[in-house]
């Protein structure tokens, strides 16, 4: 079975390359610019992964992230998150929260698409 991961950023560019270099891998990437899009996709695809970015209007990365872990249907599934933040302790409020991993953007794909692989082979064996 094909692996689905869903990435929710507000800008077009980091979702385009985001699901070109996931598609050449055959990973099926569902992409959203609206935050409220992308949570109420992610009830419905049942994806492996999300990727979110921190900051974005209407819902940010941590809004996210709290909404999923807080749901029965979508704890379960591992966030990770990318963002320009470097801040340490905004950084670790988020993994107390639930979150999977953490990127600083500029986004090295290779990275990137090794963390998923790693948190979707745990979450197999779990």
């Amino acid at each position: 079975m094909q692996m689905k991961v869903v990435i929710i950023d507000d800008e077009q560019d980091v979702l385009d390359l985001v699901k070109y270099y996931f598609d050449q891998k055959g990973v099926e990437v569902f992409s959203f610019v609206k935050s409220e899009e992308g949570i109420q996709a992610i009830k419905e695809i049942k994806p492996d992964i999300v990727i979110t970015d921190w900051l974005m209007p209407v819902f940010d990365g941590k809004e996210i992230l709290t909404r999923l872990k807080a749901d029965q249907d979508t704890q379960h599934i591992p966030v990770i998150m990318l963002s320009c933040m470097t801040d340490f302790m905004e950084i670790s409020s988020l993994f107390s929260i639930g979150l999977a991993d953490y990127l600083v953007k500029p986004i090295n794909m290779k990275r990137l698409f090794d963390i998923v692989i790693d948190h979707h082979q745990e979450s197999l064996i779990a």
